[in-house]
Order: C-alpha cells, then structure tokens, then sequence
C-alpha cells in the first residue's frame, strides 16, 4: 500500500465541517509577532536609471522643457552602458515623435560634450562621448535599410507560405503595420538629422552627402520622398550658410536643378511630383509657407495667441464690422484645447500622413537582386562624429563604440 493510498481524502462537505470545529477556531500560541511584513525588491541600478529618464521625457513638453532638463542634468551619467541607455532613449523619441523631435535634439545638443572613460581589454582607456555615439547611430539607421529592422524578407516568405487564407490576411496586415511604422521611424531619423544640423551637431558636407545618397544613380520615389523631407527641415539653414561663388553653393542648386528635371519626367507619380513641386515653390518664396507649419505652443504662447485674437475681435467690433474696415479676424478659440491636447494631436497626424505614405505589402515584393540595398558612402571624414568641433582624447576607438 502507498503512502497516497494511507491519506484520508476529504469530500467538500467533511473539509466545510472541519472548518467549523472548535478546533479550527483556536489561535496558535508561542508564535513570534512581526509588527510588520513586506517584500523588498532588489533594484537594478541601471534600469533605474534608464526609467527615471523615461519618466521625465513622457512629461516633456515646450513648457517643461527648463524644468525637465534640470533634472535630467542630476542623473548620474557614470559608465558607457548609461551614456549608451540615455542615448537609446533619446534617439527612439526623437524618431518616433517627429513633430518634438526638435526638443530631443535640443536635449542632445545640451549634453553633446558628456563623455564616459571606460578600461579597453587591453588596458588602455578610452573616452566616448554623447555626440559621438549619438551620431554613429543616426548614421547607421540612415544607411540601413529600414527593411532590415522588421526582418522584412523572412517575414515575407512566411505569410506567402500560409496556406490559410483568413490567416494570411492577418499576418499580411501585420507585416504591413510593421513596414509602415518603420518606414515612419525611418522618416523621423531624416528629420532628427536635420534639427541636429540646424543646432551645428551635424556639418554642411555631411548634408551634402545625405542629398547625393538620394539622387544617386537613378533615384527612386522612396529616396525622392526622403530627400523633400530632408531639404523641408534644412533648406532655408542651407541658402543661409552655403555662401556665393563656392563649391557649395554649386553642388547645392545643381541637386535642385536635378529635383527639377525629375519633375518633368513622365514616369514619377503625381505626389511626389506634386511633393517636389512644393518644394521648389517653398524655396522660391524664401521659406516662408502659405500655411505656416502647426509646432507644439507653450502655455504661455497659447495665452497671447488667445489675447491677440480677442483684441482683434474688439478691434473689428469696434468699428462697426463694416465700412471702410473689411478686414476679417478669426478669434483662434481652439488653439487652448489644440495646445494641451497635443498627444492626440499627433496620433491625427500620423493617421494622415498614413493614407499616403502607406503602401501594401505587394509593393515591395520585388526581386531583391533587382533593386540591391545601397550604402551611403562618406567622404575622407568617414564618420559622421569625426567632422565635430569638440575635442577627442587621443584614446578615442570607434571600433569599441558598437559593442
């Protein structure tokens, strides 16, 4: 007989009875008494550190911009692996919110000059800093198809291989949910690269190289999108610093005479013809937009617009509404609700850019030795970071910077 058959199995009812007992109602005696009990976790100083910093850049705002980055200035950036985290943070914000990104760029701008010094393998010592790493990464996302971050191709392959046609419907929706949020990302990194050379982290020449990335060989309307994105952010900062009669400024209307014979060939397709098109007219009226562009206000900024259009109101009251002042004034009352509301803001845009910029999964099923990935290949400087004005240690290894 085993042990299992030695136990007495109670029924519901027997264990209901047991309960009510007197037996049952008796308090232990001579046990030890703990005023109180609880749990401590044990806290990894590193994802502490990497959550505070999340903490503090979900709160950002144009009003609490001062306030934030002081306290971002009191965390304790005291090894590679947190100059790294910080970094990670900053540049997945910056692209993924494209309209802040100007605020995330103001941020590395602030703490470009941060630098950690770790011990190489082989003793030696060397020093990163923030810009340093920073730009290797916007440089390597830009010269990395944006396919390659969703595992494009595999995934691809595999909902082709599924049979069942409910199912493949589903995978297929997903994958082109996750092309079009790469693609965006990819977008974002555009725009992150041109705040970034509008606060001087990034030089002419590199901007140079960007644009002959986009019209090389015979560009196609992905790379023309990528490069009215890019020449949107910086075109007027360009006309600015690239002055008369230098090479520069040579290479600079040559790219636009290119954008100009593209217009004109039949095969582009309206958007980005008409996309083009705006650009040219964006630049031929000195960068001065019909519709001026929507950025995030402060409070305070929303307050005087409010002001302003209430003394506009007056003004136009004032006078009758009519007579020689024909003048209309449109009070901007939902510009309180469109400031503090800026989160679903966002979500509208990006639900609006989508209906053009997403493109079906079929679209990209092209026979990959047809269209080869191409790789931006820099001048001499070789690195984005070796064109910076701040000084490196003689120990700098850009070999251990990707590790």
């Amino acid at each position: 007989m085993t042990i299992e058959d030695k136990r007495h199995k109670y029924s519901i009812e027997e264990l209901r009875d047991k309960r009510s007992e007197p037996s049952a109602q008796e308090v232990p005696t001579g046990l030890e008494k703990f005023s109180d009990i609880y749990i401590v976790k044990s806290l990894d100083p590193y994802n502490t550190f990497i959550r505070e910093i999340r903490l503090i850049l979900n709160k950002l705002t144009p009003q609490t911009y001062d306030k934030l980055l002081q306290k971002l200035d009191k965390l304790e950036l005291d090894g590679y692996e947190r100059l790294q985290g910080m970094i990670d943070i900053f540049f997945f914000k910056a692209v993924e919110e494209p309209k802040f990104c100007f605020m995330y760029a103001s941020l590395c701008k602030h703490f470009q000059k941060k630098h950690v010094t770790v011990s190489s393998q082989d003793g030696q010592t060397v020093t990163y800093y923030f810009r340093q790493v920073l730009l290797a990464r916007c440089q390597t996302k830009f010269e990395t198809d944006y396919r390659q971050d969703i595992d494009y191709d595999r995934r691809r392959k595999e909902v082709d291989a599924i049979i069942d046609e409910k199912h493949q419907k589903e995978e297929a929706e997903n994958l082109e949910e996750a092309l079009f949020k790469a693609k965006r990302r990819h977008f974002g990194n555009i725009l992150f690269i041109g705040e970034l050379f509008k606060l001087g982290m990034l030089t002419e020449p590199i901007m140079f190289d960007c644009m002959d990335y986009f019209l090389q060989g015979k560009p196609d309307e992905e790379n023309l999108e990528c490069l009215c994105k890019l020449l949107r952010a910086i075109g007027k900062e360009l006309d600015n610093k690239v002055t008369d009669k230098t090479q520069n400024r040579k290479k600079l209307e040559n790219n636009y005479s290119e954008l100009e014979n593209i217009v004109t060939q039949p095969q582009i397709s309206a958007r980005t013809r008409f996309m083009i098109q705006d650009l040219m007219d964006l630049r031929k009226a000195n960068w001065v937009a019909r519709i001026p562009e929507v950025k995030p206000m402060t409070i305070d900024e929303i307050h005087n617009q409010e002001r302003n259009g209430l003394q506009h109101q007056d003004q136009y009251q004032n006078n009758g509404g009519s007579g020689n002042n024909s003048q209309q004034y449109t009070v901007p009352y939902g510009n309180r609700d469109n400031g503090i509301k800026q989160q679903s803001n966002r979500i509208n845009e990006e639900q609006n850019e989508r209906c053009f910029n997403a493109n079906p999964v079929r679209q990209y099923q092209t026979d990959d030795k047809q269209n080869p990935v191409t790789t931006l290949n820099l001048v001499p400087q070789c690195a984005w970071f070796k064109a910076s004005t701040i000084e490196k240690k003689p120990e700098d290894n850009r070999a251990n910077m990707n590790r």
